[in-house]
């Protein structure tokens, strides 16, 4: 015996009281006593609602009954395998209905019958395409239970930071220990410092009353000394401040350059690859196409002084042409004027001899 789906969810009772239910709401709640749910409300009415227009869809093509029942069945058979599991799975859903679609499209005995024509399966798979797996996502978004996410934290670095923090604690207190023996050593060296200077002195003192005299005499060469410094010293400080301007006047052009030149390179570095590139095709672009604009300009001036000629030429003829066409008016009209005269004299000549 060949599958079929045939009088599985509607029967022919039911179809007929549905094709005979004029009004949406009736069909609606006729459904709906037909199937009963226990979803929300909002579910509720999208199922409703999408087993109402599969219904009308049949009725519209024409089916017959048996055609309408299994068609119907085909559509609640994918939406309930859609709704079976949260994760996409579209290609798997629609397999499935054009599996079910040719179960009942083919005569295959005793694998399948065939109840459906081409036209019509070209239909109901245009049908299902354009509404129920166009909103597949939607369907599968409204009747299926949301899948969330949890994630748990765990600290494990608590042991690696008490160990850094002890290593930290070891390196300062040797630190520590270092200055104060610096310290230790620093004082110990005031202290001889100090115990020589005052032996130093010491001396200075008995060796000051058998030398007063030297002293003298050493006081007057080292203030001749310190006069002769002082000159050497003013002409070396002159030298030195020329020096120190000249210097100072280099190091500013040198720092002026520096500066300029750290513009410069910050000017370049603000520069993006992209606007270098830019830059670079216009320069290529320009060289490239300044030679050709030069030569379209000098062929359209030639081209224009060209055409002016041509329009002052044709503007001449047709002046010529004018003047021409008046001189031709003003002789024909003398010439008319001149044969009208001698008509006239004609006919006074013959009414004289009459």
């Amino acid at each position: 015996m060949a599958y079929s789906m045939q009088w599985q969810d509607l029967s022919l009772k039911q179809i007929n009281q549905f094709y005979d239910t004029v009004i949406q709401q009736n069909a609606i709640s006729l459904i709906e006593s037909w199937f009963p749910s226990d979803d929300s409300a909002n579910k509720k009415r999208i199922l409703y609602d999408f087993y109402y227009f599969i219904l009308m869809f049949a009725k519209e093509i024409h089916l017959e009954p048996i055609q309408t029942s299994i068609f119907f069945s085909i559509m609640k058979k994918t939406h309930e395998n859609c709704i079976s599991s949260p994760y996409m799975k579209l290609d798997e859903d629609y397999a499935l209905f054009q599996k079910l679609i040719l179960d009942h499209s083919i005569d295959r005995p005793p694998f399948s019958k065939k109840y459906f024509t081409l036209d019509q399966i070209t239909k109901i798979t245009d049908y299902a395409t354009n509404t129920y797996f166009r909103h597949y996502s939607m369907y599968k978004y409204t009747f299926t239970k949301q899948q969330k996410l949890t994630l748990n934290t765990v600290e494990i670095v608590k042991n690696l930071n008490t160990k850094e923090e002890d290593k930290d604690e070891q390196v300062i207190d040797s630190e520590e220990g270092n200055q104060q023996n610096d310290e230790n050593i620093d004082s110990s060296d005031g202290t001889n410092n100090e115990t020589i200077n005052i032996v130093e002195i010491d001396k200075n003192i008995d060796k000051k009353d058998s030398s007063k005299e030297i002293e003298d005499i050493k006081d007057k060469i080292e203030e001749e000394n310190i006069t002769e410094q002082n000159n050497s010293n003013i002409t070396t400080e002159n030298n030195i401040n020329s020096e120190n301007a000249t210097n100072q006047i280099s190091s500013e052009n040198e720092n002026v350059d520096e500066e300029s030149k750290e513009q410069n390179e910050e000017k370049l570095e603000e520069i993006s690859p992209r606007e270098k590139a830019i830059q670079e095709l216009k320069i290529l672009i320009e060289n490239a196409i300044s030679p050709k604009i030069q030569e379209l300009k000098v062929s359209l001036t030639t081209m224009l002084t060209n055409s002016e000629d041509q329009l002052i030429k044709q503007i001449k003829k047709m002046d010529d042409a004018k003047k021409k066409a008046v001189k031709d008016a003003t002789a024909v009209k003398k010439d008319a004027k001149g044969d009208k005269g001698k008509d006239d004299k004609k006919k006074s000549a013959k009414g004289k001899k009459k």
